[in-house]
């Protein structure tokens, strides 16, 4: 293991210009103003966008899973990002700039809106027609709870007399659970939220099984139940929905570390399941306490190695491994994804590996994506070497819990799922902005379980320029209606009071933010011409563009390339 230096970006970051020399000269006189109090808070911002810059061009060297003690480079910018994220002056500094950015964006609304319409006018586009994304749900809740009842009911009907194992039918299976056609109603299914699991995660999981039955969740959302048939068939529903809609959706499937055959299961299942409008996602549960307490594993470093090792072989061969090799192809994604809400340290052990790890303790969330972070820079690696795509990372983060979760995801992460508690971290809510990380957030989802929805940030990180887009989550929990994403938008847009081109825009974010190729995302926006096929109107972009070089001014760093320049 080695670290690749600072970098360009990152030695850029952390250069002080002359041009931010106090100007009334107090260094020369040692004394202390106003004006030295900005250019210290202009100091640490670059130093926390570089500590991000050098996470992301650390080497990570090997051609195994790595489960050592983290390197130290890790440990110290954990450290220092800890100390500087508590600075006062430096959070009252970027809580300007970000209320500043969004007083800004209303009166470019207020200036420019009618201008904005008559643009999307002479474009021959609309909303409807531009391609979205929704870049966070779960392949278990694809259907709809009214989806999945009708679903059942057809499968009863048609498949109900077929093998489930050897004493049971695909019959008993349905009825046994409690199901009976012309009877059982949505209510029933017990599958849609309710305020029963408002702050409580376990409640809410209990949702995944409908009629509350584990068997029966097998049956539909599992890949190794009956080769996946239905899960197959239901994937192929939802991808030929959504392609009519003209929506693609990157579904998170479970990977769970408890053993290397998993990856290879689902690759298998993926063969046969493979669909134009779904790009799978895979998520690791962080339940390693689970598998520890029932001797799936004998320690943390295990469940890392289960859960990379694959990835590692299919990188290091891809000819060995044919199967995988063509899932990851596909898959540009991974994922964590468990309870937030538990407290946890920011702090790792630098002398402990996960190999190391070996008490009935969950580790902590930063643990968990401190060696993910590891893992995935010597698996890129090895993939950059072969000529194969890279994987991101892109966990649940901020939903709820500890602040710290948030800046574990600035260090180490490419992007995050809901991202709400942004609100109360004016710093990284900065950072996130200036680096334009990408934030899925699901404020229905968010609603059901954390936070209400008027309350939700969602508008106020859109007016201040932070790449956001709208998400669902879970249909099967959260929609009301049969068109789940749109339900989305449709609910901002009255909600928060967005326009057409506002959604526009978070459609926009949407396939910047996705797992889609560089290719696939260069025709869904308009190749060379940002503006071309996502009705996003030229001033819109335009003014975007010119705030973000302006704030990254502000800090004394170079604007970002125009697309359009040459």
């Amino acid at each position: 293991m080695a670290a690749a230096g600072n970098g360009p970006s990152a030695a850029r970051m952390l250069a002080a210009p002359g041009a931010f020399a106090c100007l009334k000269g107090c260094e020369a006189r040692g004394e202390y103003c106003a004006c030295c109090q900005d250019l210290d808070d202009v100091k640490d911002l670059r130093e926390l966008l570089a500590l991000r810059e050098r996470m992301r061009t650390f080497v990570v060297e090997g051609d195994e899973p790595y489960v050592g003690p983290p390197p130290a480079e890790a440990i110290e910018a954990m450290a220092r990002a800890a100390e500087l994220l508590e600075d006062p002056s430096l959070n009252k500094f970027c809580d300007a700039q970000l209320r500043l950015n969004q007083l800004r964006f209303e009166e470019y609304k207020l200036r420019d809106e009618r201008r904005e319409e008559a643009e999307t006018r002479r474009d021959h586009m609309d909303f409807y027609g531009v391609t979205k994304v929704d870049t966070h749900l779960h392949l278990s809740a694809l259907l709809t709870s009214p989806e999945l009842l009708a679903y059942v009911a057809e499968v009863l009907e048609r498949d109900g007399a077929e093998p489930y194992d050897d004493a049971r039918t695909v019959g008993d299976v349905i009825r046994g659970a409690g199901f009976a056609p012309g009877e059982t109603r949505i209510d029933d299914l017990q599958t849609q939220a309710t305020s029963a699991m408002y702050r409580d995660f376990e409640n809410f999981n209990l949702a995944f099984s409908p009629l509350r039955s584990r068997e029966l969740a097998k049956l539909f959302f599992s890949q190794g139940v009956l080769g996946g048939k239905y899960l197959r068939d239901i994937v192929k529903r939802a991808g030929d929905k959504a392609a009519k809609l003209g929506i693609i959706l990157e579904p998170r499937i479970s990977v769970y570390g408890r053993r290397p055959g998993e990856w290879l299961e689902i690759a298998e299942w993926y063969a046969t399941a493979r669909h134009p409008h779904v790009v799978l996602a895979v998520q690791l549960p962080r339940v390693y306490h689970v598998w520890r307490a029932k001797g799936a594993v004998a320690n943390f470093g295990e469940m890392i190695s289960n859960f990379f090792g694959p990835l590692f072989a299919a990188s290091r061969d891809p000819a060995a491994h044919p199967a995988l090799a063509a899932l990851l192809a596909d898959v540009r994604c991974v994922d964590t994804v468990d309870n937030e809400a538990r407290a946890d340290a920011f702090a790792v052990d630098g002398d402990v590996g996960a190999a190391d790890h070996a008490s009935a303790a969950n580790p902590s969330y930063s643990a968990y994506h401190l060696w993910f972070w590891a893992n995935l820079r010597a698996v890129n690696r090895l993939r950059a070497a072969n000529g194969l795509n890279a994987l991101e990372l892109r966990p649940h983060c901020g939903e709820a819990g500890p602040g710290h979760h948030l800046a574990t995801a600035w260090l180490f992460a490419d992007g995050i799922s809901h991202g709400i508690n942004l609100e109360h971290q004016p710093v990284l809510q900065y950072c996130y902005y200036l680096a334009q990380v990408g934030v899925s957030v699901s404020p229905i989802s968010n609603a059901r379980l954390f936070v209400p929805y008027a309350k939700n940030p969602f508008p106020q990180f859109f007016k201040r320029g932070l790449r956001v887009t709208l998400t669902t989550d879970d249909p099967l929990q959260f929609a009301m209606s049969n068109e789940p994403l749109l339900e989305e938008y449709t609910t901002a847009r009255h909600a928060y009071e967005m326009s057409m081109t506002d959604l526009s825009e978070c459609a926009r974010n949407s396939v910047l933010i996705s797992s889609l190729s560089p290719e696939a995302k260069e025709r869904a926006i308009g190749g060379d011409d940002p503006c071309n096929a996502c009705n996003l109107p030229r001033c819109r972009f335009d003014f975007r563009h010119a705030e973000l070089a302006r704030n990254l001014a502000r800090i004394g760093l170079p604007p970002p390339r125009h697309p359009l320049d040459k």
